[in-house]
């Protein structure tokens, strides 16, 4: 996985103003990490800078010399860790710091590294090295292990408390387990499985992030369900907003609802403490689930509710003004504070309890806090794209609903998982204006194919067939009749794309698993057995006048023999004894196997008489008559 928080020099040269920012690292990290994130990090003014809606600035303690930066991080809550190209580690462990900490470790095994919790220790980087473990860096500045490798996870997510107070730093795991590290670096298993989870609800003022689980439940990460007072999940309307199985809307605060005694049939739209009804009325819950009348707002006049983050909403009237509440309640009228929504590029937010961290960015890059004050940062050359990457907002859904109707009936036909999308940006609107696309919808059904349920096929071709010492590369190629997905390799890396290679380094049965974009899956095993990296062995022994040469291989087999006497030239035919004199001999012998790996040498001193040369020559006679006729009788005889 591949951080997004790392560093890339961006330049300067358009840099006109003391506050212009061109480049933000961690963007889209702030909402991740709720609380454990103290704001922003950019590119600005010829070195790296802190920023936040509160009219911070400030420097980074050093300067990175960027021909000697082999790998760089900065992490949300400002720590910096560089890495040179001699593989020295250093740590910035506040952004300030004009000296950094050497952490005493191989940097060059490092292959990323991301800002991690331990339960018991705090924050602290972590790192997925080549020896497939993923380590940190402790606060008494040595590294250390966690007994999990890269390959027994898919993704990380944050836990948070109310008001998005970060809590727990999880490991999704392959089965679908969370997980999490205390400081004796055991790990613990939550109640939780991502296998059984509908989706995740973000936490609110008044609930921590909460499971809306397959079953129609919703808990917590220790396993508790809110207590549904016997009744069962119809439809969640918002974060808030639940319609329950008795046809009424009920509140959610902590782990419990409150009935408001609201009729479904009147529900207009919903975004998070807010409730339109049809008949015009619009509702606020507070934080126990008490329910009050809007009084200053018509609900006839109203022409969208819009979600600004988990908290703030913005109430956009018909002639474009706008009424606030929640996170962005000091803004009041956008329109008054010289704001045209129209002009907004991204509005971002860490959904916690102060607004330190949350901007207004309009699409000429300056930036404005919560309170609809213009700041003195200004995004250029292109930063503002670091902004609108996942942001909540948008004030009107219509042009995108009509761009995607558009972009569906210009193809002649549309996966269910198209007309799915469409459907989910069409459930934003008001229940007033969902019935306009009724039609629509049902043209398009008309276009949707049977349900993919053909699985993709693999294709894998090793590098070679043959009996090899080296590694083996398999080619692996997915097809399908629609578009296949990804491919799983055996050490449990995602590949997208229907091509893949794999290096193979010993023999043994491998795993590999294509998915195609409508969740088919199938596998292959592959068995490799024809690597063999051992050397043959050779032995030679003497019985009485009788020298033996003997050859093994356990794997591939001998392929080729060979044999010298004294100085003479390597031979693959046993040596002639008649010619030797009678004096002190050496012979050596080796060999090598069908894999091509070679023997050692084996080397053998004796000494010959007439007599001894002759009965040499005699049980080399019989073994090569033995080697070439392979009869028993032979085979005695030698």
């Amino acid at each position: 996985m591949k951080s997004d928080i790392l560093l890339e020099y961006a330049g300067n040269d358009s840099l006109v103003y003391n506050k212009d920012i061109n480049k933000i690292y961690n963007a889209n990290e702030v909402k991740k990490y709720g609380s454990w994130a103290n704001g922003y990090y950019g590119f600005g003014t010829h070195n790296f800078r802190y920023f936040d809606a509160a009219g911070k600035w400030a420097l980074f303690g050093n300067v990175i010399d960027e021909d000697e930066i082999a790998q760089k991080y900065i992490f949300p809550n400002g720590r910096v860790v560089t890495i040179d190209k001699y593989g020295m580690v250093n740590d910035y462990k506040t952004f300030d710091t004009t000296q950094p900490a050497t952490v005493p470790m191989d940097g060059t095994s490092i292959k990323n590294m991301f800002l991690g919790y331990i339960d018991g220790i705090g924050l602290v980087p972590m790192m997925e090295k080549t020896d497939g473990y993923i380590w940190y860096i402790d606060n008494d500045n040595q590294a250390r292990m966690l007994p999990i490798e890269r390959s027994e996870y898919k993704d990380t997510l944050i836990y948070h408390k109310a008001n998005n107070k970060s809590d727990k730093f999880l490991f999704v795991k392959n089965d679908g387990k969370l997980s999490y590290f205390n400081k004796d670096r055991f790990e613990v298993e939550t109640k939780i499985n991502m296998n059984d989870v509908e989706k995740v609800l973000p936490a609110t003022n008044v609930t921590d992030d909460l499971f809306l689980m397959k079953d129609g439940t919703i808990k917590n990460l220790d396993g508790t369900a809110v207590d549904f007072q016997g009744k069962k999940l119809v439809k969640m309307l918002s974060n808030r907003y639940l319609i329950m199985d008795d046809n009424f809307i009920y509140t959610m605060q902590g782990m419990s609802i409150k009935n408001t005694n609201t009729l479904a049939t009147l529900y207009n739209k919903a975004v998070n403490d807010l409730l339109w009804l049809k008949n015009g009325k619009v509702m606020r819950t507070d934080n126990s689930g008490n329910m009050s009348f809007l009084n200053d707002v018509n609900g006839k006049l109203v022409k969208d509710l819009v979600k600004v983050d988990e908290t703030g909403t913005f109430i956009l009237m018909k002639d474009n003004t706008t009424k606030s509440y929640g996170s962005v309640s000091n803004i009041g009228d956008l329109k008054a504070k010289g704001i045209d929504f129209n002009n907004i590029a991204a509005i971002v937010s860490d959904d916690t309890g102060n607004n330190n961290k949350k901007f207004i960015a309009m699409k000429d890059g300056w930036l404005y806090n919560f309170s609809g004050n213009k700041t003195e940062i200004r995004l250029v050359d292109g930063a503002i794209t670091d902004f609108t990457g996942g942001h909540d907002y948008v004030f009107d859904i219509t042009d995108e609903i009509q761009s995607k109707i558009d972009e569906l009936n210009n193809k002649p036909d549309i996966t269910q998982e198209e007309l799915d999308g469409l459907i989910d940006l069409i459930d934003q609107l008001s229940e007033d204006e969902k019935p306009k696309y009724d039609a629509t919808i049902e043209d398009l059904k008309k276009k949707v194919g049977a349900p993919d349920t053909e699985t993709p096929t693999l294709t894998i071709t090793p590098s070679t067939e043959d009996w090899t010492n080296k590694d083996i590369v398999l080619t692996i190629i997915a097809a399908d009749n629609k578009a296949v997905k990804s491919v799983t390799l055996p050490d449990g890396t995602v590949v997208q794309g229907n091509t893949a290679s794999y290096t193979i380094d010993r023999n043994g049965t491998y795993t590999f698993i294509a998915e195609d974009n409508a969740g088919n899956k199938t596998s292959k095993d592959i068995i490799v057995k024809t690597i063999d990296k051992t050397i043959p062995t050779v032995t030679i022994s003497e019985n009485g006048t009788n020298i033996s040469v003997s050859f093994s291989d356990d794997l591939s087999g001998i392929n080729k023999k060979y044999y010298k006497i004294d100085n003479n030239e390597w031979a693959e035919t046993i040596p002639n004894m008649q010619q030797l004199k009678d004096s002190k001999h050496t012979i050596q012998a080796k060999c090598t196997d069908l894999a091509g790996n070679e023997s050692e040498v084996k080397s053998y001193d004796f000494h010959t008489s007439e007599e001894a040369i002759n009965a040499g020559n005699k049980a080399l006679e019989a073994l090569t008559k033995a080697e070439k006729s392979k009869t028993q009788e032979d085979i005695n005889n030698a």
